[in-house]
């Protein structure tokens, strides 16, 4: 996705660049699986400081995820609200991402600091829930679980607008809508786990949120196939990096044509 978004022109805008965005993010939340697997199929542990250290990029990752689907959730309804508002900020898109991308950074910078302070001696299996000190994961969960319910708010606007406009077709807000669905419930499953697990504390919780985990990883993981499926722009960007025969479309005319990026 991030290839394709950096090398198409066409992708040269906010609205792509936040997804590449996200996309990067999702890619820094699973590099923690990595140190997980080599921990767990070895049999080696961690202090619970060296886990946070070397899960450090996973934790930048799963953090700044959430307030980006948000910020791209925003820029979406803008789009399309304020349509003239939308354009005008299209002609400042550099300062018009900085701005995007201050929250994000806030949140996931308030963790890092937040979980290092926090950090214990205690020795752990290291996953992406043990880097971060129980009580901040704690904290991280619940606020997570609040920001997702703004994005179900506001993809509901969106898609009521859209519909209202009778677009609801539209390519890119079907594709972003369709992956945000799933990235949703992939953690309001990992998130209702957790919650359970600190309702019903035991020896092997932190286990049990490992194992919870696994429906946001596939959440994060499913982002190119859902824009390869829905979104013809995407698709063709896809086929053409992986240098695969270009598929004959239709294009807005009704003509048969080869489509190129």
């Amino acid at each position: 996705m991030l290839i394709c978004i950096v090398k198409t022109r066409k992708f040269q805008t906010p609205c792509h660049f936040l997804i590449g965005f996200t996309c990067l993010a999702d890619g820094l939340h699973v590099i923690g699986q990595f140190v997980f697997c080599w921990q767990l199929f070895g049999g080696y542990t961690s202090t619970q400081t060296n886990c946070f250290l070397m899960l450090l990029p996973a934790i930048l990752g799963y953090t700044i995820s959430g307030p980006l689907i948000l910020g791209l959730g925003l820029d979406r309804l803008i789009a399309v609200k304020y349509p003239q508002f939308y354009s005008t900020l299209h002609k400042h898109p550099i300062a018009y991402i900085f701005i995007q991308l201050i929250c994000p950074l806030i949140y996931s910078t308030l963790f890092l600091a937040y979980g290092y302070w926090s950090t214990v001696d205690a020795t752990v299996l290291c996953s992406n829930p043990v880097a971060l000190n129980a009580p901040v994961f704690q904290i991280f969960t619940y606020s997570s679980a609040l920001i997702y319910l703004i994005v179900i708010i506001i993809y509901l606007k969106v898609y009521l607008i859209l519909k209202a406009h009778k677009n609801s077709s539209s390519n890119i807000f079907r594709s972003i809508a369709v992956t945000v669905g799933i990235v949703v419930g992939g953690w309001a499953v990992t998130t209702v786990a957790n919650i359970v697990s600190y309702l019903f504390p035991g020896e092997n919780f932190e286990l049990f949120q490992v194992y919870a985990g696994v429906a946001v990883n596939f959440a994060v993981s499913a982002n190119i196939l859902v824009f390869y499926a829905i979104n013809l722009d995407y698709r063709l960007a896809i086929r053409q990096l992986l240098g695969l025969k270009m598929p004959c479309v239709i294009d807005q005319q009704n003509v048969p044509s080869i489509r190129t990026i």
